[in-house]
């Protein structure tokens, strides 16, 4: 699966940004799937080892079962995500089917070493199942014909803060600051309900905030903030 991240910005100099659209190119391609099978003519024991590439894995127990074989190989450089199933464990052999997820196209076979192998006739192969395929880009044109990328609008969601200036008997006064960053904005009347209008504003790196006030009595003010375009994914 991938997974797409990026930093937002409230602005692109001109109108405000309402949505981003992410498009992708839609074939997958196909996972190279091998089978790795170790045998003897007697009962198995002891360990192997894989290798891809110039890079090996750990010793491998013969009769190990699929989470371990895909622990070891995802532990090796040279190998991304790999899917292990299919395990097979007889008293003569063990064999497993490991499909390639991030590894793409038609990959070399994987090699294994079966020299802490026992007893010493034990032999392996190694079988592509499957050839991968390297994903086609699909989409631009061909000919006259213009191809479509798979495509999502994604709408982010406002972040909502809430101000709350509370005394327990004593009418509130005075005024009160406002922290954003670095920078700090000075309120000076703790019953204003247009903070977003008069001050909020100023801080440069809010594009646009909406504010209403939601309780206001002698003793508590409270005023909700919506940052309509400084967003969060």
């Amino acid at each position: 699966m991938l997974k797409l991240s990026w930093t937002t910005r409230g602005s692109d100099g001109g109108d405000a940004i309402s949505s981003y659209n992410v498009e992708w190119d839609t074939k997958s391609g196909t996972s190279e799937v091998q089978r790795v099978r170790v045998s003897s003519t007697s009962s198995l024991s002891g360990s192997f080892k894989l290798s891809f590439e110039y890079a090996k894995t750990a010793a491998i127990n013969f009769d190990a079962t699929n989470a371990d074989v895909q622990a070891a190989l995802e532990a090796v450089s040279t190998v991304g995500t790999v899917v292990v199933s299919d395990r097979t464990v007889a008293s003569t052999y063990s064999q497993w089917t490991i499909t390639f997820s991030s590894n793409v196209g038609d990959l070399n076979l994987l090699a294994v070493d079966t020299t802490s192998l026992l007893p010493n006739d034990a032999t392996q192969s190694v079988v592509q199942v499957t050839a991968g395929v390297v994903p086609v880009f699909d989409s631009g044109t061909i000919g006259i014909n213009t191809l479509p990328l798979g495509k999502v609008s994604i709408v982010p969601v406002p972040e909502i803060q809430k101000i709350w200036i509370r005394t327990k008997a004593a009418d509130l006064g005075g005024d009160f600051k406002v922290y954003s960053f670095i920078q700090i904005l000075q309120i000076n009347n703790t019953h204003t309900t247009t903070i977003h209008a008069t001050t909020l504003v100023h801080f440069n790196h809010l594009y646009s905030i909406n504010s209403t006030a939601t309780i206001q009595s002698t003793t508590i003010h409270s005023t909700t903030l919506i940052h309509s375009n400084h967003l969060h994914r």
